[in-house]
C-alpha cells in the first residue's frame, strides 16, 4: 500500500443519496449491520486461502468454494429463463416483444461466482421489464486476464450479429455487473471502442476500477468486517493479473486515457458505503465527471458490499434493481 488517498467532500454532487428521512438512512445501515452480524467470520479466510492455493496450482478448495455459491434462484411471476448456450442464460419478460438488454457479469473478484450467483439479480430486473443476458465468463487464476474480458466482447458482437436470437433490440445494448463484474463492464466498453460498437449505457455496481491496494482511506478503514475483506480482494487481484501490469487500462479502467474515457456511454455507478473499493470508485466518477461523461452515482448509506448477489440487504438490493431499469430505461 502507498499511503491513504483521501477522499472529502463533493459526495452529494455525486448524488449520494442526501436529503432522505433518517428511517432510510437507518434502514439501509441497520440491514448491512443484521448482514454483517449474520456473516461466518470463516468464511472470508478460507476463500482466501483457496485464491491464494489455487495461484499456486492447487485448486480443490477453490473448486468446493465455487460449488457452495452455485444455486439458483427462484423466478419471479412472469419471468421466463433459458439456456442460450453453455455459459449464457437469457432472462425476458413472458410474452414480451423486442427489448433492450443488459448483458450482466457475476461478481466474485474474477475466481468465483456464476450465473447462478446473480439469478435472483436477474430475474428482478427481467421483472421491470429487461432483457437480462447473464454469462459464465472463464474464471481466474485457470484463465487469468484476458480471458474473461475477451468472452464479454465475444457476446456483444454475437449480440449485434444476431439480436432475434436474444429477443432484443441491437441499439439498446447495455453492459453491468459488480466488483470484479463492473470491472469487466467498462473494460468491454473501452475494448469494444477499437470496433466502433456503440453501448447504450453501463451499470456498475461497487465496481474494482485499480486492481491493487488502492491506498484509499475506505480501503484502509473497511479492510476487515465489511462483506469483502482487502486481503480477499488482494488474492483476487493476483489471480486475475496473471502476470500482467495492474495499470493496464483493460485491468484497471481507472488509468484509461482521457480520450478512452470521453467515448464511453452513460455511466452509472451503485456504490457501497462501507466498503474497500467505495473511493476508487469515487475518483473514476469524479474523473468522469470532469471529461464530461454522462454518469450518475449514488453511494446509499451504509451499505457493505455484496448487497447485489447475497441475501441480507434486501432494500439495498431493491435499490439495485430500480437503478439498473432506471439506467436502461433512460
Amino acid at each position: 500500500m502507498h499511503g491513504h488517498r483521501p477522499i472529502s467532500g463533493g459526495f452529494s454532487a455525486f448524488g449520494r443519496i442526501t436529503g432522505k428521512d433518517s428511517s432510510m438512512v437507518k434502514t439501509y445501515g441497520q440491514e448491512a449491520d443484521d448482514f454483517l452480524a449474520k456473516r461466518d467470520p470463516s468464511v472470508q479466510p478460507r476463500q482466501i486461502a483457496a485464491i491464494r492455493a489455487a495461484t499456486g496450482g492447487q485448486f480443490e478448495d477453490l473448486i468446493a468454494v465455487r460449488s457452495a455459491r452455485n444455486a439458483l434462484a427462484p423466478l419471479p411471476e412472469n419471468v421466463t429463463a433459458e439456456m442460450v448456450s453453455p455459459t449464457m442464460r437469457l432472462y425476458r419478460p413472458t410474452g414480451a416483444g423486442k427489448l433492450p438488454i443488459l448483458v450482466y457479469l457475476h461478481g466474485g473478484g474474477w475466481v468465483i461466482g456464476s450465473i447462478a450467483s446473480c439469478s435472483a439479480f436477474c430475474g428482478a430486473l427481467a421483472a421491470r421489464g429487461v432483457a437480462v443476458l447473464a454469462l459464465d465468463y472463464p474464471l481466474a487464476p485457470e484463465h487469468p486476464y484476458p480471458a474473461a474480458l475477451n468472452a464479454v466482447c465475444d457476446v456483444v458482437r454475437d449480440i449485434r450479429t444476431r439480436p432475434d436470437r436474444f429477443g432484443c433490440d441491437p441499439a439498446r445494448i447495455s453492459l453491468g455487473g459488480d466488483s470484479s463484474g463492473g470491472n469487466l463492464a467498462i473494460a468491454a466498453a473501452l475494448a469494444l471502442q477499437e470496433e466502433d460498437v456503440s453501448l447504450h449505457s453501463l451499470v456498475a455496481y461497487y465496481p474494482v476500477v485499480e486492481a491493487r491496494a488502492d491506498g484509499t482511506q475506505a480501503w484502509h478503514d473497511f479492510a476487515t468486517g465489511c462483506g469483502m475483506d482487502a486481503a480477499f480482494m488482494d488474492a483476487c487481484n493476483a489471480a486475475y493479473l496473471g502476470g500482467h501490469s495492474y495499470a493496464e487500462p483493460l485491468i484497471s479502467p481507472i488509468y484509461a486515457s482521457d480520450e478512452r474515457l470521453r467515448r464511453l456511454p452513460p455511466v452509472h455507478v451503485l456504490g457501497a458505503d462501507r466498503d474497500v473499493l467505495r473511493d476508487q470508485g469515487i475518483l473514476f466518477v469524479r474523473r468522469l465527471q470532469k471529461l464530461g461523461v454522462p454518469v450518475r452515482y449514488e453511494l446509499p448509506p451504509g451499505t457493505t458490499h455484496l448487497f447485489v448477489t447475497v441475501p441480507g440487504q434486501p432494500q439495498a438490493f431493491a435499490r439495485a434493481v430500480a437503478f439498473a431499469a432506471e439506467a436502461i430505461g433512460e
